[in-house]
């Protein structure tokens, strides 16, 4: 064979085995949908949303690199050139001790051996954390080593003045924040200024009674004042960088629905035509062949697959379109429950069988009754799918949540006696197109926490206390309870 009609052949069938997907950013979602793999799933081609908006440990050590490079070095440079001129100019411009010229000449060779690891990108993405870290204690040890140099120059003069070289630690504790938004490593690294400035004036002094002085408390105060101050400023950096994040969850989660509802109103254009042609088809056969037909069986199960087909695509289109904006009025959860359970269980009294416990006087929630409906159903159906079997028994509470006085809320469990569901499958219950071991709705789960959540409430999934089952709890407030005024 020819080589172009090779390379077409492979081209083509290629083109075969892709998803026929026509619009930006679909190959992914069409890979998520067929594969099964839920979102944040490596596997299925897509990250969590929150790990791909969140910067990952290569990449904050990569930042840690490129400030220490750009910000942080030319500081150093000026930091070794502020101290010699004002160490000089305390000293009236002699020539400094020898202790005092090795302090500053250690400084700068180690400052200049910095300089080449960084400006000749020597230092790795892996060591990143960890020259940092050293090129910070350098600078400690830089100002601690000064002020006790300059403290033994004052008392070689036969004065009993506090050095001023103290003043440069207010730049190191600046400079600590920048390494790392922990509060435990800041909080380790601030100690350790507070230490080697104590540490400072103890060995340069013959006793501790220096601790006693005014001008020395002072000075340790002031140096608290800016550690506090610095803790405060970046705590209310890191809170906006927190909400910051949450609104780009939003914005991708926005994204990402509005990509997943077109692919599925394309989805449900494509498929649901033909999915109805074999429906039609296989309940026309069935009708013509009878009931005693060879080939009943095989048609049934086309008829029941195409329909399978149809309800998967629904509720595709379900979860993909936003939750309704329709106003929320006081719903009687007791009443919806018992609406949702006559539509979704037969009324033969085949199993599963149904238990409802609800309690006395609870108050109506406040929720859209459509989406509450629609929610409640989604959960009554995986718990009947769990407890598919001759003994199957669904158990339901409806009872006042007893949390926060000030936003009561009210709490719907629905217990299975199914299989309980493995540590990893609680975990990952709520997220799309996934399939439990023992089986399952592979969306109902998701859309109802989307649209519990849209209702200002919160929906959770557990293995039962006793391990015979799995447990849903909804939380929905409560609606505000207008006082009767006495007659």
């Amino acid at each position: 064979m020819p080589h172009g009609q090779h390379r077409a052949g492979h081209q083509r069938g290629a083109q075969r085995r892709r998803p026929a997907c026509r619009y930006r950013g679909h190959d992914i979602y069409c890979q998520w949908i067929i594969r099964g793999y839920p979102a944040g799933s490596q596997r299925g081609g897509i990250l969590n949303e929150r790990t791909a908006a969140m910067p990952d440990s290569r990449d904050l050590s990569q930042w840690l690199l490129d400030n220490e490079r750009k910000a942080i070095l030319p500081f150093k440079w000026a930091l070794l050139f502020v101290t010699m001129i004002f160490y000089s100019w305390k000293s009236r411009w002699m020539l400094p001790s020898i202790p005092c010229f090795a302090v500053f000449n250690a400084y700068f060779l180690t400052l200049a051996g910095v300089s080449y690891l960084l400006l000749m990108r020597r230092v790795t993405v892996r060591e990143a954390q960890a020259f940092c870290l050293g090129s910070f204690f350098l600078d400690i040890a830089f100002i601690t080593a000064l002020i006790y140099c300059d403290i033994r120059r004052i008392h070689a003069l036969g004065l009993r003045e506090m050095s001023d070289f103290y003043y440069f630690y207010f730049l190191l504790v600046m400079r600590g924040y920048s390494l790392s938004t922990s509060r435990r490593l800041n909080l380790a690294i601030n100690l350790l200024i507070v230490l080697c400035f104590v540490a400072s004036f103890s060995l340069a002094e013959d006793s501790f009674e220096f601790l006693l002085g005014g001008a020395f408390q002072f000075r340790l105060a002031l140096l608290w004042l800016v550690i506090m101050m610095s803790w405060y400023i970046v705590d209310l950096i890191n809170a906006q960088k927190d909400q910051l994040l949450a609104t780009s969850e939003r914005l991708m989660e926005t994204r990402r629905l509005a990509d997943l509802g077109e692919m599925a109103a394309v989805m449900a254009h494509e498929v649901n035509t033909p999915i109805g042609i074999i429906s039609a088809n296989a309940e026309l056969a069935l009708r013509q062949a009878g009931p005693d037909a060879c080939a009943g069986e095989e048609l049934r199960a086309i008829r029941d697959a195409s329909q399978r087909c149809k309800r998967i695509v629904s509720a595709l289109l379900s979860y993909a379109q936003p939750p309704s904006n329709l106003p929320a009025q006081p719903v009687n959860l007791g009443d919806a429950c018992r609406e949702v359970i006559g539509l979704a269980f037969p009324a033969d009294g085949a199993p599963p069988r149904i238990h409802i416990d609800e309690q006395r006087d609870l108050p109506p929630a406040l929720a859209d009754p459509g989406a509450l409906r629609q929610a409640l159903m989604n959960v009554f159906l995986s718990a009947r799918s769990a407890a598919r079997g001759t003994d199957g028994l669904i158990e339901t509470r409806i009872e006042r949540l007893q949390e926060d006085a000030r936003a009561p809320m009210a709490r719907i469990i629905v217990n299975d006696n199914g299989p309980p569901m493995a540590p990893g499958e609680i975990e990952r219950a709520f997220e799309p197109l996934f399939t439990r071991t023992h089986g399952g709705d592979r969306l109902g789960l998701a859309v109802a926490r989307r649209l519990i959540e849209s209702q200002g409430g919160r929906i959770t999934a557990a293995t039962r206390g006793d391990g015979r089952g799995s447990r849903v709890e909804v939380c929905l407030p409560l609606a505000p309870q207008i006082p009767q005024s006495g007659v």
